[in-house]
């Protein structure tokens, strides 16, 4: 109990400290600022009008293939990965075309699943 109520308090504690580091610094007795809204930098995820820029004027040259990792962001799958990609895609496909019935056997999708998975494997 006495953890909770120290936890509690050192995230507050912390959440004030944030929020003072993140206030604009003011000095007493001098004006407020005229903010111009594009002047100051932005937190927000809505992207500007420039990054919206369409892609029609880039070079298609330039543009990495798609589904490479300079798109995605991501490692390319490994074989294994991709098999099993296409088992669960084809275990899901046969448990939906057949969820009444199997459900009337009794089955759940767990166990649906390791089935599906051993007859695909094997």
């Amino acid at each position: 109990m006495r953890l909770h109520l120290i936890a509690a308090a050192a995230a507050s504690l912390l959440m004030s400290d944030i929020a003072f580091a993140q206030a604009p610094a003011t000095t007493p007795g001098a004006a407020p600022p005229t903010s111009a809204p594009a002047a100051t930098p932005s937190r927000s995820r809505t992207r500007t009008p420039a990054a919206q820029a369409p892609a029609a004027t880039q070079p298609a040259t330039a543009a990495p293939a798609a589904g490479s990792e300079a798109t995605t962001g991501r490692r390319q799958r490994s074989p294994a990965q991709l098999r099993n990609d296409q088992i669960m895609r084809d275990c899901g496909a046969e448990w939906r075309g057949q969820r009444d019935q199997l459900r009337a056997q009794g089955k759940t999708w767990r166990s649906f699943l390791q089935e599906c998975r051993q007859r695909r494997r094997g």
